[in-house]
């Protein structure tokens, strides 16, 4: 959606919600670590994507569990 369109309508009137105007806006991984979260809204469908700042992503890595792959589907 970082590209304007939309992937499921394949509309072009994708929004941005800046991260400062969303209380919600944080992926909490402990009281003392977080990371911000960018929104894009589809204003036709209600898709929503969300990403993190990429300067939060070494948070991830630290703080969440991988998915393992799947073999046999």
């Amino acid at each position: 959606m970082k590209s304007g369109i939309c992937p499921k309508c394949q509309s072009d009137q994708v929004y941005v919600a800046d991260r400062a105007y969303d209380e919600g806006g944080l992926l909490r991984f402990s009281p003392f670590s977080a990371a911000r979260k960018q929104f894009y809204i589809c204003r036709e469908c209600g898709y929503v994507e969300s990403y993190l700042d990429p300067k939060d992503l070494k948070k991830v890595e630290m703080k969440c569990e991988r998915v393992k792959k799947r073999t046999g589907l």
